[in-house]
């Protein structure tokens, strides 16, 4: 960097991979492969700005002209989103009509050719050499970085030689030697690399080692190239003193072929391999539970270590040893033949003497922490030694480097069927069901009953594995119909393994084997937690005395798994694990364990143990998401008796809020009617009007109109009887809203007007600021903005007493819309100004965008097209924050209608035929307010359109969502 240029903003390390580092954050994954080649390159070449028609051409030469500007636009706009805050737009991404630059980078290419372009300095050459991690964009395919990287390699195999010829006169030798074999391991058969090391030993006193090394550039040219040393290399080899001998040899590498495809694991084992080769690890612990793939995994590293460790690797079998005194031995035995089982470190490190090699030691938990001891043994004798150990919990020995092999990724439940294909879990199981099914192929009929295997499973590679193999007898809809017990019914037929992995049932047992009798209490008192758990939930759950140690030991014996969330973090079982442990719960137990459960997510749903949070905020809402699946499962205590119907239903009014804006809605609508259809006789009129009122509530916008009116006025009914004046206001606010629905604006009011007195006298000032404002909504229906706009003003001192921001942001937010309509813009202003203000004091960005979509509406109404589309992209980007993906149905249909309105007809046609069909499909029915926009935006583009109209709109409304949304955002 040039004296008087700004500090990067990002440091972007490019050799052995692509990384983005800044403060506080490191980017490894990028929206898509194209977005992250995109960033190679510009990164690359930041010194300069990059035609846009070039960068098209380069990255989708496929698509044509406007498909391929607009990939462009979409990777860019992903990439301000991964790298610039709101404060530092423009900052790293600069851009044009013309040109793309990324600015405000520093790579460690820049570094690397800064440093080897000056003076042969020991210092500033080894740094330069080291900061070199593999070649250039590893993994990466693109034509461009060949060229690139051998410029790059050739300037850095003369520097590795420039460094030991500095070193060799300065007598600066063993540093160089670990630079020298980090370098021949990179460069191959590099001859001036090998003999410049091979010099190195013998100022060294190494005369061995430097045979060795021309034995090994022999080999790797013969190997690589078919090839023999040059005249110079012999004369190399002639200087080393005469009657050295090279170290002892062992057999070739003990790592057995693979039987199998090696699948889903390509990252870990890139980064296990990085953390493997750092040169300060030389114990590496690979850590997870039983069938979670540590074996595969510590093969697939040892196999791609083979060069790094010129050759000397063996994988050691434990897994039938029943005493640590006998690992040195399997280990001899391994490297050398049968041997004395008694055997100690001595005699392995006779064996093995002082060059590197790497020692695989799988299954080593059963010997611990005896065979910790022995480990450490090894290591203190046998210097040149790295041990890579799996094991279901760590050595705890001093330099250990834990690496926790996770489950495989699994496919969401919203994926499509391209991004099921791409889940490592459904590679998986396709990869093993076509092994024993030749002709089995993943397609439309059952690519969501593999991800739903795969996502019921929780991605354990043994089980995905065994459940892929009953494909030879049953389609994998069959096999999901079967995995409610799936412990038992996830069994082996293969004979080539270990007994522990014939099942995952004895894969567990192995596992539970392990622990003492309170510990496997604690573990079985956890499988009522569904989705994951806090500390501070587990210890109001469970009866352990000590949870916080109970957990953390449960945690290294790999059986619940610890996954780092925000300031809390979080823990889970997986689910088959989940499954094994319940079984261990006596009727009695499980009975008060799981009202233990219900009692601590009812107080959550409450607002009890988070903190300061607003209802309502973005942070509140996360916490409540987050514990979902605990919600779900403390409601279904209702079916076994643990807790009564009451209850239940107050657990639902308590976590009601939650389920629109985190699309959780249909989940417990469907509870809710089945709480219903199982009432009996015994069950009072209260709880029967309350559990009809929620299920009309939850149905609203969802079941057809007469249906839900019809639970309404039955819930009104049955709430007459009761004569609870809190239960009569909501009845008669919910069933105002039905008829409202049904186009019966009059009768609506005269409930509003019920609802609202009902309130009043309860003084319950939300509840009355929210019926007036719906009533004011059945006025706009109606086309009388007067009474409307009379209406809003009479809620909104009541929503200012609530102190409830949502009914703040709400009446304000309809007032502001009513303002514009009437002419007051200033006025209009101000309400969208504090009603923004009242989201942002409480983080509530599901509430900002409803209150950014109404403002644009307003906008929209008011001719200021070109604003109201401004303002619906911020909606939209809010949506998509607060996860609000339900308000997009609403959101983008007046989105569309401003881009009507604003001659984007294009784009205008496409959102609007969408989204009106994702309506349609969801049977979403367009409102009064609604139509008096999108009649005319439809009938405006049919006109400027012509006959090509019907044709766009049929392409459109298939066109895929989620492309669609981002085409939007990135306006």
């Amino acid at each position: 960097m040039q004296i008087g240029e700004p500090d990067p903003v990002w440091r972007v390390e490019l050799f052995g991979g692509l990384t983005a580092v800044a403060v506080g954050k490191r980017i490894t994954r990028f929206r898509t492969r194209k977005t992250a080649s995109l960033f190679a390159y510009l990164s690359f070449h930041h010194d300069r700005p990059h035609s846009r028609e070039v960068l098209t051409d380069m990255f989708w030469p496929e698509a044509n002209l406007d498909a391929g500007r607009q990939s462009l636009r979409m990777a860019l706009s992903a990439l301000r989103e991964a790298l610039e805050t709101e404060d530092g737009a423009g900052t790293v991404v600069v851009s044009d009509r013309s040109t793309v630059q990324i600015t405000g980078v520093r790579t460690d290419v820049d570094e690397f050719e800064d440093a080897v372009s000056g003076p042969n300095d020991l210092t500033r050459l080894a740094r330069a050499l080291r900061s070199v991690k593999g070649p250039l964009l590893q993994g990466f395919d693109d034509h461009w970085i060949v060229a690139q990287w051998l410029r790059l390699e050739e300037a850095y195999a003369q520097a590795a030689v420039r460094l030991m010829d500095t070193a060799l006169d300065q007598g600066a030798v063993k540093d160089a030697i670990l630079i020298g074999k980090e370098a021949t391991a990179l460069l191959g058969p590099r001859e001036d690399v090998h003999l410049s090391l091979i010099k190195l030993y013998v100022a060294d006193g190494s005369p061995g080692q430097a045979i060795a090394q021309f034995e090994d550039l022999e080999r790797t040219l013969d190997e690589q190239w078919g090839e023999t040393p040059s005249d110079k290399a012999y004369q190399v080899l002639e200087a080393v003193p005469k009657g050295a001998k090279p170290p002892g040899r062992v057999p070739r590498p003990s790592v057995p072929a693979r039987t199998s495809s090696f699948v889903g694991r390509e990252s870990e084992t890139d980064d296990a391999l990085d953390r493997l080769l750092d040169q300060g690890v030389r114990l590496l612990t690979l850590i997870g539970p039983g069938g979670s793939g540590k074996t595969a995994l510590a093969r697939e590293v040892a196999t791609r270590a083979v060069e790094s460790f010129a050759g000397r690797v063996w994988l050691v079998e434990l897994a039938d040893l029943a005493q640590a005194d006998r690992i040195c031995g399997a280990v001899l035995e391994t490297v050398a033949g049968p041997t004395d089982k008694k055997a100690g470190p001595d005699d392995v490190g006779d064996v093995l003497g002082d060059g590197p090699g790497l020692l695989v030691l799988d299954n080593l938990e059963q010997l611990l922490p005896d065979g910790a001891l022995q480990v450490k043994s090894l290591l203190e004798r046998v210097p040149g030694l790295t041990v890579l150990a799996t094991s279901r919990m760590t050595l705890g020995l001093d330099g250990e480097h834990v690496f926790r092999v996770p489950p495989l990724p699994v496919p969401s439940v919203q994926a499509k069927p391209s991004e099921i294909a791409r889940s490592p879990s459904v590679a998986l199981f396709v990869d093993r069901a076509a092994a024993v099914t030749p002709e089995f192929r993943l397609g439309p009929d059952n690519a969501f009953a593999v991800a739903e295997i795969c996502r019921r499973l929780d991605g354990l590679p043994l089980a995905v594995e065994i459940a892929a193999a009953k494909t030879v007898t049953g389609s994998p809809a069959q096999i999901l119909s079967k995995l409610g017990g799936s412990v038992d019914f996830l069994v082996s037929r293969k004979r080539d393994v270990p007994d522990r992995h014939q099942s995952l049932r004895a894969a567990l047992d192995w596992s539970i084997g392990l622990l003492d009798e309170g510990l496997k209490a604690t573990f079985s008192e956890l499988s009522v937690f569904r989705g994951g758990l806090t500390l501070a939930a587990g210890e109001s759950v469970t009866r352990s005395r000590n949870f916080e140690d109970d957990l953390a030991r449960l945690v290294e014996a790999s059986l619940v798994q610890a996954e780092p969330s925000g300031a809390e973090p979080r823990f889970r079982l997986l689910e088959p694990v989940r499954e094994y442990a319940a079984e261990g719960l006596e009727p009695l137990h499980r009975a008060e364990i799981r009202r233990r459960h219900f009692e601590a997510f009812l107080k959550l749903a409450q607002g009890q143990g988070l903190g300061n949070l607003d209802p309502g905020s973005k942070a509140w809402l996360d916490a409540l998401h987050r514990d979902h699946e605990n919600l779900c499962a403390a409601f279904e205590s209702v079916w076994d008796g643990v807790i009564d119907c009451r209850q239940a239903i107050e657990l639902v009014a308590a976590s009601r809020d939650m389920f629109r804006p985190r699309g959780h809605t249909a989940v417990w609508r469907v509870y809710v009617a089945e709480l219903w259809d199982t009432l009996g006789p015994e069950q009072g009129t209260w709880v029967k009007a309350a559990i009809r009122l929620e299920q009309a509530r939850l149905s609203s916008n969802a079941l057809d109109g007469a249906t839900v009116r019809a639970m309404y006025e039955e819930g009104l009914v049955l709430a007459q009887e009761t004569g609870d004046p809190a239960q009569l206001a909501t009845a008669h606010a919910g069933f105002a809203g039905a008829l409202k629905f049904s186009g019966e604006y009059e009768r609506s009011i005269g409930h509003y007007e019920e609802a609202a007195a009902s309130f009043e006298a309860l003084e319950d000032h939300r509840g009355l600021a929210n019926t007036i404002r719906q009533m004011a909504m059945s006025y706009a229906s109606m086309g009388d903005h007067e009474m409307t706009y009379e209406t809003l003003k009479r809620a909104l001192p009541h929503a200012r007493i609530s102190g409830e921001a949502d009914a703040l942001a709400w009446t304000l937010t309809d007032l502001g819309v009513e303002h514009a309509i009437h002419g007051h813009l200033e006025e209009s202003k101000e309400c969208f100004r504090e009603a923004h203000e009242t989201c942002r004091q409480t983080n509530n960005v599901h509430m900002q965008s409803i209150v950014y979509w109404q403002q644009a509406e307003s906008e929209l109404r008011t001719r200021r097209p070109a604003e109201s589309v401004a303002t619906h992209r911020l909606s939209v980007v809010c949506a998509l924050e607060a996860n609000f993906k339900d308000g997009l149905k609403w959101i983008l249909l007046s989105f569309g209608c401003a881009l009507a309105e604003n001659g984007q007809d294009a784009l205008a046609l496409k959102t609007l035929a969408r989204t009106a069909k994702w309506r349609e499909v969801e049977r979403r029915m367009l409102s009064g307010d609604e139509h008096e926009i999108y009649g005319p935006a439809r009938a405006a583009l049919e006109d400027r359109l012509g006959t090509s109209f019907e044709s766009q709109w049929r392409a459109a409304e298939s066109c895929d969502l989620d492309a669609l949304i981002d085409e939007l955002v990135a306006l």
